[in-house]
């Protein structure tokens, strides 16, 4: 079980990480799955996870926070935006815990646009390739080293 210890920013509190990626048969993508918990064992919630520094400080600057996700758009603002669920809460599809993921429902198109670029220099792309440039998209978003 791959985890790190990651220091919170609005305290000085150690939090342990735990990060699963794990194929969506639905979307036929990966997705990331995350578990953020306290000294004590205790899960964080929304707001406490989105305070600690596993996102990069940019990413959710345009996005509303719920109680149990997140959408990247703002409906309030712009009622043509674009919203759709950056950041839920579900079971993880193996273990059947509650956890963190980001919802693979865009990942593909978000891919595609970058695969299209290389594409065009005249790569051609493999499973690998693929999987490369989903962990460039998700490290856009996420701090993928460990503190």
């Amino acid at each position: 079980m791959p985890s790190y210890i990651l220091q919170q920013e609005s305290k000085n509190e150690i939090l342990t990480v735990v990060q699963y990626i794990v194929y969506s048969p639905t979307f036929r993508v990966p997705a990331f799955y995350f578990l953020i918990y306290d000294q004590a064992g205790t899960p964080l919630g929304l707001e406490e996870v989105v305070s600690t520094s596993l996102f990069k400080p940019s990413t959710l600057s345009r996005t509303t926070v719920h109680e149990t996700h997140i959408d990247l758009g703002n409906s309030h603002l712009d009622p043509t935006a674009s919203v759709f669920p950056l950041l839920s809460q579900g079971d993880h599809p193996v273990l059947q815990t509650r956890c963190w993921y980001f919802h693979p429902c865009e990942t593909e198109r978000a891919v595609k646009e970058l695969l299209k670029e290389r594409q065009d220099g005249g790569d051609t792309m493999g499973l690998e390739q693929w999987l490369e440039i989903w962990l460039v998209v998700l490290s856009s978003v996420v701090n993928m080293e460990e503190e």
